[in-house]
């Protein structure tokens, strides 16, 4: 198989938005970094101690988004972004925030591919590394499981089931692979969420940002956006979006995964019997 080189961005980037959870405002800034350095976030309101690597051991597990924290600060949020560095290849760059969390722009990861796009992506030096699941693993929680087995090619082949008790949900499924175009057919899908647990959600601290313009809000039976789905199956969709940033933590993961009804959480605890049974390649 051939051999392909690592990435990053040209030039910076910024934006500005709310966090979904935390609701504050929030400045994004995305750099270029050398090549080996991986992705590296950076809360720039904090003076010490700010820095956090992506890396496995560096994951929180959380049930409603991918957090990272250094055990000093903590980032919130981190996966739409992570699943538009995994469309575009980029395997270097450095993150900043000056608050807790990745700002959830319109909901989906397509406001951070156009950010990137903007920025344009260059070739480096050095080979990219792939991390090949050698054996099969499996996880289940509560009627959820994801299963993995190896894969020949340098490949993420993902089939996703969602199943939701709610008219305009029920059952979806989805199946994607790297070779597929990650921008028309995933990166568009929006997070979304039902209006009757919003108050129990914001009684916890979280969704405090929460708005129709950066998410899709279901009642008993309608979507209450004015201007509807994205998808017909927006909601798989979006479930495979989040998916894939998650897998990115460990990097270029070469796998083929069925997973049902997953979870930020499960797939959390998937990648750590990944990284039992797996082996970087070039």
């Amino acid at each position: 198989m051939r051999k392909e080189t690592q990435r990053t961005i040209c030039n910076l980037v910024n934006c500005c938005g709310i966090g979904i959870h935390s609701g504050d405002l929030i400045n994004l800034t995305i750099k270029p970094a050398p090549a080996d350095t991986g992705i590296v976030f950076i809360r720039t309101d904090c003076s010490k101690n700010n820095v956090i690597p992506l890396n496995l051991s560096n994951i929180i597990e959380s049930q409603l988004c991918t957090s990272i924290t250094n055990g000093y600060v903590q980032i919130m949020t981190v996966e739409h972004l992570l699943s538009a560095m995994w469309a575009l290849g980029i395997d270097n760059a450095v993150v900043e925030v000056d608050g807790r969390e990745i700002p959830i722009m319109d909901g989906s990861s397509q406001p951070f591919l156009f950010l990137m796009h903007c920025a344009g992506v260059v070739e480096q030096a050095f080979y990219k590394r792939y991390l090949k699941l050698t054996k099969e693993v499996r996880v289940e929680c509560g009627g959820s499981y994801i299963v993995g087995v190896p894969c020949d090619s340098k490949a993420l082949n993902i089939t996703l089931s969602i199943n939701f008790d709610h008219p305009l949900i029920g059952h979806q499924a989805l199946t994607f692979s790297s070779d597929k175009s990650f921008e028309s057919e995933i990166s568009k899908a929006r997070t979304f969420g039902f209006v009757k647990e919003l108050d129990v959600l914001k009684s916890r601290g979280v969704a405090l940002g929460a708005k129709l313009e950066n998410a899709i809000a279901l009642d008993e039976t309608n979507v209450l956006n004015q201007e509807g789905l994205r998808y017909h199956d927006e909601f798989v969709r979006h479930k495979m979006l989040d998916s894939i940033g998650d897998f990115y933590c460990v990097g270029n993961l070469v796998a083929n995964v069925t997973s049902y009804k997953p979870s930020h959480a499960l797939n959390y605890q998937f990648l750590q019997k990944v990284m039992q049974k797996s082996e970087y390649i070039f």
